[in-house]
């Protein structure tokens, strides 16, 4: 059920992106599901080496360089102009940007980082409060159109209604864009979809 609490709209929701194997890049969604703990099957894998070490871009930047999507409840990995592929092939694949065989870890909502949702607006590091040395273009699930960018991270300990979910925001990170959000409301989130700061403080403001 779309939230019909009273309060102010402040724009739109511009794109949504989901990031389902960490330090990989992600996929661009027409719409997202997004449950308590985030968007469904974000951050759902994550690579370790055969001695369980965790594997990530910080160690091997060139996984940044693979495109990883949801499809039915498996990884499927596109580097460069290369056909999608899954399974043994995108091992392969991501061990080779490793620089080490890798093996997945399987793991739905272990793998999420700071809160369950990444909200930023379109052209926020040009915002006078725009932390500095952080990603212009961040890993964020949800980015909205606002008429002045940069506008959320006003919003701390606010709740907003996006499409049918209601998050609160909860902090405003020191080196990157946006805010970190949690889920007060499920529900699916479209392109296009409104974006209502509601009226009031939340509990966690007071």
């Amino acid at each position: 059920m779309v939230p019909t609490r009273e309060g102010s709209v402040e724009g739109r929701v511009l794109s949504l992106h989901r990031y389902p194997l960490k330090s990989a890049d992600g996929e661009q969604l027409d719409q997202v599901a997004i449950a308590a703990g985030g968007v469904e099957e974000d951050r759902r894998w994550a690579l370790t080496a055969a001695d369980g070490s965790p594997v990530s871009a910080k160690d091997a930047p060139a996984l940044r360089l693979a495109r990883a999507a949801s499809r039915d409840g498996r990884l499927v990995v596109e580097v460069g102009d290369s056909s999608p592929v899954d399974g043994a092939q995108a091992l392969e694949a991501l061990s080779v940007l490793a620089g080490t065989p890798v093996v997945l870890d399987d793991a739905p909502g272990a793998h999420q980082q700071a809160a369950a949702v990444h909200v930023v607006s379109a052209g926020a590091v040009s915002a006078p409060d725009a932390p500095t040395g952080c990603d212009p273009v961040p890993r964020a699930n949800i980015v909205l159109d606002l008429p002045r960018p940069g506008a959320e991270r006003g919003w701390l300990g606010r709740r907003v209604t996006v499409g049918e979910v209601e998050l609160r925001v909860t902090r405003t990170p020191s080196r990157c864009l946006g805010v970190y959000a949690e889920v007060v409301s499920p529900g699916v989130v479209r392109a296009g979809d409104q974006v209502v700061l509601l009226d009031g403080e939340s509990p966690a403001a007071t």
